[in-house]
């Protein structure tokens, strides 16, 4: 019977993000990253020129009761406000 040695996997050092080692990383892909972007790019300018574009518009219209009274003024009370009698 053979023994496998496999790396223990310790998480605690392994869980920090190096941003340096990151950054690196972008810096030499970024060739690789530039033709992807510039290709969905193109296709995306493609699309928007070649689609038949289409216009949709939707609308709700709502009609409310009319109020009995003159536009503009408050409505009038049924019993007035104060009478002075002489």
């Amino acid at each position: 019977m053979t023994v496998m040695n496999r790396p223990s996997l310790d998480f605690h050092q392994d869980s920090r993000i190096d941003l340096a080692a990151v950054l690196r990383m972008l810096f030499d892909h970024k060739a690789l990253i530039l033709w992807t972007v510039s290709l969905f790019f193109l296709i995306g300018l493609g699309y928007a020129i070649l689609a038949t574009p289409v216009y949709q518009a939707t609308a709700m219209i709502q009609i409310e009761p009319r109020k009995i009274g003159i536009e503009g003024t408050p409505e009038v009370s049924a019993k007035p406000l104060s009478v002075s009698q002489s």
